[in-house]
């Protein structure tokens, strides 16, 4: 198995432009895998979306090809994970509050996963095409003494019926 990725971020100050503070914020991510000769790429080996790491208002790891699982007698929806997959965001942070160092950020999250042909026991070979998942909400930063805290209130935009969504998340750490 081959596993390219590449990761982008950029971020700019446009106090010079508009005379005030605010930052604009790009990131993307590209991931491939590839297998030799059709080889099985085990599921903790494959690629999801969701969650702060790429579309935020989706559960981590939520987004995903499913194919449907027949177990004691009952039918399950399986999440396999995608072999393509990219995400990108745009932000635009401006400040809340210069003596507690509190930023409010404005964001768009995008994503979009595939995956090979699949065989499965009761499906036989099945093509997912693209899922694309969109969101949009707005993140209040903290920069404090513990380190950076962000606090997340996303709304997904084109969810499906089977999709599992958050409408708030947590990080501290680094984001950037």
């Amino acid at each position: 198995m081959t596993k390219l990725s590449g990761k982008v971020g950029y971020y700019y100050g446009l106090e010079d432009w508009i005379d005030y503070d605010m930052i604009l914020r790009l990131k993307g991510r590209v991931t491939s895998l590839t297998s030799v000769d059709g080889e099985y790429i085990p599921i903790g080996e494959r690629l999801f979306l969701g969650g702060i790491g790429s579309v935020r208002g989706y559960d981590p790891y939520s987004i995903s090809p499913i194919v449907p699982r027949l177990y004691d007698g009952y039918l399950y929806d399986y999440r396999i994970g995608g072999t393509q997959s990219a995400s990108g965001s745009v932000e635009a942070s401006i400040p809340l509050s210069e003596a507690a160092k509190m930023r409010l950020a404005f964001f768009y999250d995008y994503g979009w996963i595939t995956s090979d042909t699949v065989r499965t026991e009761n499906y036989g070979d099945v093509d997912f095409g693209n899922i694309t998942r969109s969101s949009t909400g707005v993140v209040l930063e903290w920069q404090s003494a513990f380190g950076p805290i962000n606090l997340v209130f996303a709304w997904p935009i084109d969810d499906e019926d089977y999709d599992e969504t958050s409408v708030f998340e947590f990080s501290m750490g680094t984001k950037f």
